[in-house]
């Protein structure tokens, strides 16, 4: 039997557990989590970080329609950038 060229690894070391639910989620069919050493960290715990409602939270996203950041589509439309 052949083995599969690729094996995707589901535990991830950099982010939040929010932010990697939701990347998990969106992504990845759910099968990617934080580890444990990174699941509560926040950029608010981060040295010369100032504690800050947004820094308190470890995502928060913003709507950026009309403020003149324009998205750019490849032509398959699969991929999208700011200008």
């Amino acid at each position: 039997a052949k083995s599969p060229a690729a094996h995707m690894l589901t535990m991830q070391y950099r982010m939040n557990e929010t932010i990697c639910r939701w990347s998990s989620e969106e992504l990845y069919d759910g099968r990617l989590v934080a580890a444990e050493s990174v699941k509560s960290r926040l950029l608010a715990d981060l040295p010369h970080v100032r504690s800050t409602d947004e820094t308190r939270e470890a995502m928060v996203l913003i709507d950026t329609a009309g403020c003149g950041f324009e998205e750019d589509s490849t032509e398959e439309g699969e991929s999208r950038s700011n200008r």
